[in-house]
């Protein structure tokens, strides 16, 4: 068990996470009903807040501590303090969040938006990767699966509707991965 997991700093960010995914639900249904065009946008920062929610909060709720994200990543080697949950975390918050600023239906917006979602289904990959090669469950799997991996099929298309060339949806999926991966490295190497 990671020592640090029931950190003042750790438990702050698990309603930070909470409050987010509340408020961003309400937010994107808003959307939803008006039919407001920046829908889309709304869509990886709800599943980011779902998957930061599934990884602190519903794992260990309902398999127990063991479960916690920060306890299984201990496990599996990766050291993560309380100030790194933070400091990774929020600057996602701004990363996906930024995808409202443009409107969904432009060239720019699908690139965007597959860079985003390449970024998001690099960390499936990890969920999903470790998780598979462990035999066992991974906390973030379950979103990962049914959030991050439709995000970023779509964004795909989406991109093939925008007349993206295969290179650039190529490139920025290989983009979205280092950077997610170098993200990783920060945690394990440094």
């Amino acid at each position: 068990m990671n020592p640090e997991f029931q950190h003042n700093y750790v438990q702050t960010i698990e309603y930070i996470f909470i409050l987010g995914l509340l408020i961003i639900s309400i937010i994107t249904f808003i959307f939803y009903k008006n039919k407001n065009q920046r829908l889309l946008g709304m869509l990886p920062l709800l599943a980011l807040f779902a998957h930061q929610v599934e990884e602190y909060v519903l794992s260990s709720l309902i398999l127990g501590n063991f479960y916690h994200f920060l306890n299984w990543a201990h496990r599996i080697g990766m050291d993560i303090s309380p100030l790194e949950v933070i400091t990774i975390n929020a600057p996602g918050w701004i990363i996906v969040g930024s995808l409202i600023l443009f409107k969904n239906h432009t060239a720019l917006f699908s690139k965007l938006f597959l860079l985003i979602n390449s970024i998001l289904l690099a960390n499936a990959a990890f969920h999903l990767g470790v998780a598979t090669s462990l035999g066992g469950f991974s906390p973030g799997m379950i979103t990962s699966l049914f959030m991050y991996l439709p995000l970023y099929i779509y964004s795909i298309l989406l991109s093939s509707k925008k007349q993206v060339h295969f290179r650039t949806v190529l490139l920025l999926s290989v983009l979205g991965f280092v950077l997610h991966f170098i993200l990783l490295m920060r945690i394990t190497v440094f």
